[in-house]
């Protein structure tokens, strides 16, 4: 009598899943890529893309955006682009502006000008208040500026 609950037991115990959820949990395979640099990563079912950034040393605040990513499949790649360093309009100096593609030397002593009267910069757009910066410009450098 034993034998047979017994084994309407383990019946009932395989029928409902219970042997699967004790199986080693395999590993998914990904790779991550920022800008021209890959990452091989095992990833957990669990994991999340700021997980996995974390694990390979990637600091979230570096990167420009993050994907919002659930589940992650064997072989997928992720790619994300990081943040280009940014030149703040705030604190740098005439040296630190030319390096800036379209400024030269009397843009970036303008710019210090602007800044020393005006107390600071408060959004990269002031820059078109500056003699010799206009949209086209403004458009070019943006990307490389920062208050």
């Amino acid at each position: 009598m034993k034998l047979i609950v017994l084994c309407f037991f383990l019946v009932g115990f395989v029928s409902l899943g219970f042997i699967g959820r004790l199986e080693y949990k395999k590993k998914t395979e990904i790779t991550v890529e920022v800008d021209s640099k890959s990452y091989h990563v095992s990833v957990e079912h669990d994991d999340t893309i700021q997980k996995i950034l974390t694990r390979v040393g990637i600091q979230v605040s570096s990167l420009k955006e993050i994907p919002d990513i659930n589940s992650f499949y064997e072989g997928q790649v992720i790619h994300l682009e990081s943040r280009k360093q940014c030149i703040s309009l705030n604190t740098s100096s005439a040296q630190d502006l030319t390096q800036i593609k379209g400024i030269g030397p009397r843009k970036a002593d303008a710019i210090l000008k602007y800044r020393i009267e005006h107390e600071k910069f408060i959004s990269v757009e002031e820059l078109l208040n500056i003699k010799g910066i206009g949209p086209k410009l403004l458009d070019r450098i943006k990307d490389f500026v920062c208050i």
